[in-house]
């Protein structure tokens, strides 16, 4: 199949399961409502993530399995990490916890070196996958614009 097969693919799908994760989070209410720190001024479902997550799966699946198992493993604890938040609203600094927990297994199942050093390395995928973990959050934040 070609690329360009491919892509269109799970374009259409990630607008398929987008518009029924939005149904979803409608019907059983799970919803961010507006509030002076949010950019809405109505209520938005908080069930984009799942689409965002299952789209994800279905084109490494597409792309013959592009990541390793850890790697899924990680993306999908991180994932159930956001669900659960938007469910029952974790503390901040719980999830900042959990994330540095979850990178840290990340690195001595998968190990990836940057610098040479190994704490080092260690201190820095830490600080690099929280980080990108929390700023793919703030860009999400914004009316989905992550997706």
């Amino acid at each position: 199949m070609s690329f360009i097969i491919k892509y269109l693919v799970i374009l259409i799908f990630s607008i398929l399961i987008t518009y029924i994760s939005l149904l979803l989070g409608n019907k059983i209410n799970i919803l961010d409502n507006p509030s002076s720190e949010k950019i809405h001024d109505a209520p938005v479902p908080r069930t984009g993530g799942i689409a965002l997550f299952v789209a994800f799966l279905a084109s490494n699946i597409l792309f013959s399995n592009v990541l390793s198992v850890y790697e899924l493993s990680f993306l999908f604890f991180i994932f159930l990490l956001g669900l659960i938040d938007d469910l029952i609203s974790v503390p901040q600094s719980l999830k900042l916890a959990i994330e540095i927990i979850l990178s840290l297994i990340l690195f001595i199942v998968y190990p990836f070196h940057f610098i040479g050093i190994y704490v080092l390395d260690i201190l820095f995928a830490i600080f690099y996958l929280v980080g990108s973990i929390n700023s793919f959050n703030i860009i999400d934040g914004m009316d989905g614009l992550a997706a």
